[in-house]
């Protein structure tokens, strides 16, 4: 039986959440699941879209300020469709080229332009046009 039928208590709900992996989690340190998500060719995207993000400060302002219009139902439909979402996807292509943009900011001591190049190739193929890697299965 799962926990919800037999009334968990709350140390069993604890281990439980505690089991959770979200997309980020924040500790001392980023932990992102993104690169394990993705095929092996693509395995920079994600991270030189976070660099690209996180440490060019003009950038993370940037996609906070196309982030700070989204509602909850927005956030829903996020969940539901993805970047097939017209919407998300277009909010999703322009925080990519944003990334792209961070990246190349922070210049080729920081993240390498093969790196760039994999990320640019990745906006092009899927979030450019409405899709992910998702999408290929």
């Amino acid at each position: 039986r799962n926990a919800i039928d037999r009334g968990a208590n709350e140390t069993e709900w604890d281990l439980h959440l505690s089991t959770l992996f979200p997309e980020v989690r924040p500790r001392n340190y980023f932990e992102i699941r993104s690169p394990d998500m993705v095929d092996l060719p693509w395995i920079a995207a994600p991270i030189a879209m976070v660099a690209g993000i996180c440490y060019h400060q003009p950038t993370a302002d940037a996609v906070s300020e196309l982030l700070s219009h989204f509602d909850s139902d927005t956030l829903v439909s996020a969940g539901e469709r993805g970047v097939a979402d017209k919407a998300i996807g277009a909010v999703a292509k322009d925080i990519c080229e944003l990334a792209f943009q961070g990246g190349n900011a922070l210049g080729a001591d920081y993240i390498s332009q093969d790196d760039l190049d994999i990320l640019h190739e990745f906006v092009e193929r899927y979030p450019a046009n409405g899709r992910s890697p998702a999408d290929d299965a």
